[in-house]
């Protein structure tokens, strides 16, 4: 049994090294696609400037043919592949672009796989839900946040790439309303360079251990 000690120790101080990395500085990313799609009657098309952003949800008594607006932002994770996130958090603004309808307006966010170009198909791609925010009219433009920490690894995996989100209003009539800006702050974990020289220490010297208890 004395010949398990030095390995096992060896091995406690290497999980050790590996849970103790540092987190990197922290980063700003802001969307490389900003679209909002139009669907009238089954028909697909986009929004033009300045209504990038535009969201709303007409049902047949306000118009007709029915119309629905969902504004989706696309942000590059290409460079983060392979990383793990600490931390990041999706900061949104939204206002009102038509003061008709409910004094209260709710919209859906949700999070897919993206392309990282404008593609009708993000109109109804599946997507995973992050939550509701609720719009009041009157009351300009408000802030919004969501923690994306518990949904990233679902939706990008370790590769990486374009992280899509989705804003869709919910309610039956809601009018026009504008997504006025969106990011994500995020950092990622990396392991310390001294932690990393001592992790190929540990590993030398567990094989070595290893070798001599074999040797008895």
């Amino acid at each position: 049994m004395k010949g398990l000690r030095a390995p096992l120790s060896t091995l406690a101080v290497l999980a050790l090294l590996l849970a103790g990395g540092r987190q990197a500085a922290a980063d700003l990313t802001t969307p490389v696609i900003t679209e909002s799609i139009e669907n009238r009657s089954g028909t697909l098309s986009f929004n033009a400037a300045p209504f990038q952003g535009l969201l709303r949800n007409i049902g047949p008594g306000q118009s007709n043919p029915p119309i629905e607006d969902r504004a989706i932002v696309e942000f590059d994770f290409r460079p983060q592949a392979g990383t793990t996130f600490s931390r990041a958090s999706l900061n949104f603004g939204l206002g009102v672009n038509n003061s008709g309808g409910d004094q209260f307006r709710t919209f859906a966010v949700s999070l897919f796989r993206g392309t990282g170009t404008q593609v009708l198909a993000d109109f109804s791609t599946p997507t995973t839900s992050v939550g509701s925010v609720s719009l009041q009219v009157g009351t300009g433009t408000n802030s919004y946040s969501f923690d994306l920490l518990p949904f990233l690894p679902g939706v990008l995996g370790t590769q990486g790439g374009f992280l899509g989100v989705r804003f869709q209003a919910t309610d039956a009539n809601s009018f026009p309303s504008i997504l006025t800006s969106s990011s994500i702050d995020f950092a990622t974990s990396v392991p310390e360079p001294a932690s990393l020289g001592m992790l190929g220490l540990g590993l030398v010297g567990a094989v070595a251990a290893f070798r001599r208890r074999v040797a008895r």
